[in-house]
């Protein structure tokens, strides 16, 4: 029998409580003391790596307007302007810049550099965004900027002095030395990157822009690749793990249209050195299709993942990445912006058969998947949504605990944290990842407690730029922009300030509210406080405008629709160079041409889509052009980018109305091709840019005028009918001598036609239609009985009437508070037929009608089921009653209801009223209405059927004249259709 010494059994008493310690901990623990520790570094919506420069100019302006404020007039200065651009390069601590100092002139001066004219110090203003030197002789503005900055609180935390020499060259080309400058400059111009900057001038009363005290700021880009990856390297331990959350790499080109950019194989190799965890698919890395990402994927060993895309069932990549710490596991789910991905299916970049999945089906389904290989502690979404597409994954927000998103997050270094149980449900962190900057995220798991802090570090300027990829970049850079100083427009700005109309548009734009808010704190600055701080520039709704009215007139249509890019602002002061046209303008979209008629472009407006901008269209009012949108019979030639007639909730009406893919650009003169929205836009501002008028047509072209009717001629044909019809005529016996059919026709069952076809011609200030109506009903057969005799006979029922109305807007006014609008008219109506009546007593047929009306009145513009209505005074002249000249009134009133899609109800009344004169006799009518209501079921756009009743009620003017009436119920087929020959074809 075995012996047991007591330290034997100490011993294994002492595993038991041990082994049973281990079966309480948590399956995910290793140490229960120190716990797990993870860190992760995130980047989200770079746009590139190798390319993302970006700016945000806004302390110089700030720092301007206070200085002028309080110091200016002690000094004898008034106001500050944008004097002029340029285009500074740096290496090494070294600016080099002068007027018209290009790329091919920084080669010519590194190979062989002039002796310096003159050198001498200077302060700098360092902030984050920029540096502010002063490089006249006598550095007097600097210096009592130097005095004064110190004493206010509020600025002097943004700005940090700098020692620097200033050093001038023969042109003059400008050095700036700062103190940690090698003595030698970099020869290799690969090394030198190029930046923007601008002239601040100060002027007095009398001073003009050329004034010495000026300012040179130099812009400092924030995000920066090669900066970029030094900074990960820097911040990143052996055992951290780096993820993306979408659009790492760079999409489309900025100088080629519809290609990608160059810079992106540099982006590639600089992913691949960085060794990502998970990379999640966005918009850009799909820009090249799916076989070259795949490609790609292959090369450069990227850990993509996506949970938003699947073919024939299968997901295209994996839908997301299982993170392993010890025993804790973390999974990254890939989600991409849906809308994006189906723009890109719809421009065929992505294959038909591609599966899209909305977010919360793309986390539902993820998840479903993730159960069944693994159970995780913790799930995080990797996504580019920003904060109203995360709204779509409310339902679900139990399911998961990190989003590594929100690009909307502010630019500047905070750190947050919580403490929550992994078991209990909760709102999940979310985590900022501006693009300009790195999220450090942290995780530290003890028991089922997990603490969770996360930090956000811009990627400022003054990070070294990694050396091994840099002259690469530079090399693409400076050869895709050696014309990058040449300038499309002049400097916008003096004409913004200067018309009262383009300053609430800039100070309306969201970008301008958004400046407004964040300078002014509490309390947001008011147009002129703003106007202080902030140049005006081209927002993206006067860029909108400006591209929509004139493209709308180089491709002749009256409307266009587009969508509001995040990156179309133009948002740099003074001229705009070509390269930051480039930068801005990258899209594959072409430009089509769709003819939508009136009903169709009312559903269009009705879907109130969010982001898109509407040219020639006034969707609150429902007007295209200052005028009431017609109905089927109308139809509008409206300019729809591709991307923007991709859109989820605008394709479906889209889908079967007639396109133009070949359009006629009078900015490259070829046959008829495929042409690109960016082409045309850059030929747009080239043509502008050299107009002999450029200050009047910019501004004509900045506003949207659309509200203001334009000149256009139009040929209507309206109701051209096939009738079979019923008459039935009260006491038309009485007046056997009227010449008119509706009058002294009996009752009868005819068939036949009426037409009716009309010129227009209308601007804002007159509209003009002339015309001509016709009613021709032959062999009607007449059945009247007596209580004595039956007669049968035939008889032509017509009527032809020609007319001619002018509309005079220059004249129109309102009342009650602009609640009543009305224009005054003048009408001139002809009125005759094509055969005389026929007078039942005689069996002889009366004179041919023969007479004149006009009418002088005030008419309401059309609203709603209320096309017409207007009334006034009107005079008569019939020509076969000598000396006849009668006074009356007049009212005519058009009503069109919509039943449904296809079914209209349509009223028509006119009422005229004479009264009485010398020259009466038994012709002569003093009370005529008429009402004609129908219903009209469509059957194509232009061809409708229609049940009408045609009322007409009158009255003679000699003494115990008879109330007679006669009333046709018939039903025909009728086309109606309105041209447009300046916007359309007739056939």
């Amino acid at each position: 029998m075995p012996r047991f010494t007591p330290r034997t059994i100490f011993l294994a008493l002492w595993l038991i409580v041990f082994a049973g310690f281990a079966l309480r901990m948590p399956a995910w623990a290793e140490e229960p003391d120190e716990g797990i520790r993870l860190r992760l570094l995130h980047t989200g919506q770079v746009g590139g790596l190798a390319s993302a420069y970006r700016y945000d100019i806004r302390q110089p302006y700030v720092l301007a307007s206070s200085f002028l404020q309080m110091q200016g007039a002690a000094l004898g200065l008034k106001d500050f302007a944008i004097t002029g651009n340029t285009i500074p390069f740096y290496a090494r601590d070294n600016y080099l810049w002068g007027p018209g100092f290009g790329i091919h002139q920084l080669r010519s001066f590194l190979r062989e550099t002039p002796e310096p004219l003159a050198r001498q110090p200077v302060l700098l203003l360092q902030s984050q965004d920029s540096l502010i030197g002063d490089i006249s002789e006598s550095q007097q503005l600097m210096q009592h900027i130097e005095s004064w900055l110190p004493r206010q609180q509020s600025l002097r935390e943004g700005f940090r002095l700098r020692q620097a020499e200033l050093i001038r060259y023969p042109g003059p080309v400008y050095q700036l030395r700062l103190q940690r400058a090698d003595a030698a400059l970099p020869a290799d111009p690969l090394r030198w990157e190029l930046l923007i900057g601008f002239e601040l001038s100060f002027r007095g009363p009398n001073q003009q822009a050329q004034d010495p005290s000026q300012l040179i700021v130099i812009g400092q880009p924030q995000g920066e690749g090669s900066r970029r990856l030094r900074l990960l390297e820097q911040l990143r331990g052996p055992e951290d793990l780096l993820v993306d959350s979408g659009n790492l790499l760079e999409g489309l080109s900025s100088i080629a249209t519809n290609r990608l950019s160059l810079q992106r194989e540099n982006s590639l190799k600089m992913a691949s050195s960085l060794n990502y965890t998970a990379i999640n698919v966005g918009k850009n890395e799909l820009l090249g299709g799916l076989e070259q990402l795949y490609a790609e994927q292959d090369q450069y060993r990227l850990p993509l993942i996506s949970a938003s895309l699947k073919r024939d069932g299968a997901y295209v990549f994996a839908p997301y990445q299982i993170i392993h710490a010890g025993q804790f596991r973390l999974a990254l789910i890939g989600l991409g912006d849906h809308t994006e991905f189906e723009h890109l299916r719809a421009m065929g970049i992505l294959p038909a058969d591609t599966e899209i999945l909305a977010p919360a089906e793309a986390l539902s389904q993820a998840l479903t998947a993730l159960r069944e290989q693994e159970q995780v502690e913790l799930v995080a979404l990797l996504t580019p949504l920003d904060s109203q597409g995360l709204q779509q994954l409310a339902p679900y927000t139990q399911l998961f605990h990190l989003v590594l998103a929100n690009p909307d997050a502010p630019l500047q270094q905070v750190r947050e944290s919580i403490l929550r149980d992994i078991r209990q449900p909760g709102r999940p962190f979310v985590v900022n990842s501006h693009p300009l900057a790195i999220s450090l995220l942290e995780l530290e798991a003890v028991g089922e407690r997990v603490q969770i802090s996360a930090e956000q570090l811009p990627v400022s300027f003054e990070t070294s730029p990694d050396p091994r990829f840099l002259p690469e970049i530079m090399r693409i850079r400076q050869q895709a922009y050696e014309d990058a100083l040449d300038p499309l427009l002049p400097d916008p700005a003096p004409l913004i300030r200067q018309d009262p109309e383009l300053l609430a548009l800039f100070y309306n734009s969201a970008a301008s509210r958004e400046a407004a808010r964040r300078l002014g704190g509490l309390q947001p600055l008011n147009p002129a406080e703003l106007l202080d701080l902030y140049p005006p520039y081209l927002t993206a709704e006067l860029l909108a405008n400006l591209e929509m009215n004139g493209l709308m007139e180089a491709f002749e249509a009256e409307a266009m629709v587009m969508r509001l890019g995040p990156g179309m602002e133009l948002a740099m002061p003074g001229a705009l160079p070509r390269l930051l046209a480039y930068e801005r303008l990258k899209t594959p979209d072409l430009l089509e041409r769709y003819y939508l008629n009136g009903d169709q472009l009312k559903k269009l407006l009705a879907l109130k889509l969010p982001g898109l901008a509407y040219g020639g269209l006034s969707p609150e009012q429902g007007k295209v052009r200052g005028r009431e949108i017609g109905d089927k019979r109308s139809v509008y030639r409206v300019l729809i980018p591709s991307g923007t007639a991709s859109l989820a909730g605008l394709r479906p009406l889209l889908t079967n109305i007639r396109r133009e893919s070949l359009l006629q650009s009078p900015f490259a003169p070829s046959d008829p091709s495929r042409v690109y929205l960016r082409d045309a836009v850059i030929g747009l501002l080239e043509r502008l840019g050299h107009h002999p008028d450029y200050a009047r047509e910019l501004t004509r072209l900045l506003k949207p005028s659309w509200a203001e009717r334009r000149l256009l001629f139009s040929l209507q044909l309206d109701q051209l009918q096939l009738n079979l019809s019923g008459y039935n005529a009260i006491n038309h016996r009485d007046y056997a001598e009227v010449r008119e059919t509706r009058v002294t026709s009996p009752s009868s069952f005819s068939f036949g036609g009426r037409s009716r076809l009309g010129l227009g011609l209308d601007n804002q200030w007159l509209g003009f239609s002339l015309g001509g109506s016709g009613k021709y009903e032959a062999l009607s057969l007449i059945d009247e009985s007596t209580a004595t005799a039956k007669e049968r006979y035939s008889e032509n029922q017509d009527d032809l009437i020609f007319f001619g109305e002018l509309q005079l807007r220059l004249l129109e006014f309102s009342l009650f508070a602009n609640r009543l609008q009305l224009t005054p008219y003048l009408e001139g109506i002809y009125d005759s037929e094509f055969t005389p009546t026929l007078n039942p007593e005689t069996q002889a047929f009366n004179p041919l009608q023969s007479e004149l009306r006009g009418v002088l009145g005030l008419a309401i513009p059309p609203s709603g089921p209320l096309k017409t209505f207007k009334t006034g005074l009107a005079l008569r002249r019939d020509f076969n009653v000598p000396g006849n000249l009668e006074a009356g009134l007049d009212l005519k009133l058009l009503h069109e209801q919509p039943l449904s899609n296809f079914v209209s109800w349509n009223n028509d009344l006119s009422v005229r009223y004479f009264f009485t004169s010398p020259n009466d006799d038994a012709s002569s009518l003093g009370l005529i209405g008429q009402w004609v209501s129908s219903f009209q079921l469509s059957l194509t756009e232009n061809l409708s059927l229609r049940l009408y009743a045609d009322s007409y009620l009158f009255q003679g003017k000699l003494p115990g004249s008879q109330l007679g009436a006669s009333v046709i119920l018939g039903i025909g087929m009728g086309y109606d259709r309105i041209w447009k020959p300046w916007f359309e074809p007739l056939w």
